[in-house]
């Protein structure tokens, strides 16, 4: 059975960087950017205007757990979040538990630096305390869904090379506990 991890944390706190990272030193992983799924699907206008929020979510769940699936390989790197801002809302229970997920992993990184990165990658809410918010948001999402669903969090912080080393080493106890 596949290794699902899904990175979450403050836009910005470095998550699709990590991934790539990983995807460099490790074979037999698939990476899904969340943000990219949706999209993708929006684009191919699978998701109508007229749809919720919590649905889209549910299909977007179920998209990404039909492409871990379909790669056939050992792990996966989904790149998410457990929080949306802009929306101020969580994403749903539901959809975390369609992704199968083996375990959270809470990318933290310093609000100072999110804040500089969303500046430089024109991204919204970039003040000091908007950053704050959203990290205080995202782990408070990840504890809820952990405790729900029974599931551990897994921190992994910075520097990159330290948040690799995490990353990977976790790939390998998911798979002795599988085993």
């Amino acid at each position: 059975m596949q290794s699902r991890f899904l990175l979450f944390g403050a836009s910005a706190s470095g998550k699709t960087l990590l991934c790539r990272q990983i995807l460099k030193l490790r074979a037999g992983v698939i990476y899904i950017s969340a943000s990219a799924t949706l999209n993708q699907l929006l684009r191919a206008s699978e998701m109508g205007g007229a749809i919720g929020m919590n649905d889209k979510q549910i299909l977007l769940c179920q998209r990404i757990r039909l492409m871990c699936a379909g790669a056939q390989l050992d792990d996966a790197l989904i790149d998410g979040h457990l929080y949306l801002p802009l929306l101020e809302r969580r994403v749903p229970e539901a959809a975390i538990k369609l992704l199968e997920l083996t375990a959270l992993m809470q990318v933290n990184e310093a609000a100072a630096t999110i804040s500089q990165r969303r500046r430089i990658l024109k991204k919204p809410r970039q003040s000091l305390r908007e950053c704050q918010i959203d990290i205080e948001n995202e782990a408070a999402a990840g504890r809820e869904i952990s405790a729900k669903l029974g599931m551990p969090i897994i921190q992994v912080n910075p520097p990159a090379s330290a948040a690799v080393t995490t990353v990977i080493s976790s790939f390998g106890d998911a798979h002795r506990l599988r085993d």
